[in-house]
């Protein structure tokens, strides 16, 4: 493996779940090889998750924009449609 140090252990425990022991008895857990946990771990259906985070924005963006003057400047949590 590239980049080995003496010393140290690493073993995989799962996809994109790799532990990292020490010489000392101290040990890292590092997901995704320290990748974006959301784009490395993701499971199940990737395209589902985004299609419903888009499609959220775009509720808000159309509230916001049709109903401007009962939001001031802020952050605000919109209502469920």
């Amino acid at each position: 493996m590239p980049g080995q140090v003496a010393g140290v252990r690493h073993v995989n425990i799962k996809p994109q779940v790799d532990e990292w022991n020490f010489e000392d008895g101290h040990g890292v857990i590092v997901l995704s090889e320290g990748r974006l946990l959301n784009l490395g771990n993701a499971t199940g259906h990737p395209s589902f998750v985004m299609s419903n985070s888009f499609t959220n924005q775009v509720i808000a963006q159309v509230e916001l924009f049709t109903r401007t003057e009962e939001y001031e400047l802020g952050v605000h949590v919109l209502p469920s449609i």
